[in-house]
């Protein structure tokens, strides 16, 4: 299996799970989740993942990451 067909799965999973978090079956939320794809807006890796209280990188840049319920740090932390 190729890595696209991979992150195809993931993402299909992510989707699936967050429909089921607000416990909704809808096919075109769960579409719209799916068809979302985080890494595009969230520029090259690793990504900034908030855990016990601060912003810590993901492991890699792989997407494999992000693909879970977590806050991903868009910008910088300001002081």
């Amino acid at each position: 299996m190729d890595r696209a067909a991979e992150l195809e799965i993931i993402r299909r999973a992510y989707a699936q799970q967050c429909v089921a978090a607000i416990g909704r079956s809808d096919p075109r939320l769960e579409s719209a989740f799916l068809s979302v794809r985080r890494e595009d807006y969230l520029g090259t890796g690793p990504w900034p993942i908030l855990r016990g209280g601060g912003y810590v990188p993901s492991p890699s840049a792989d997407p494999v990451y992000i693909y879970a319920d977590v806050l991903v740090g868009l910008g910088s932390v300001r002081k």
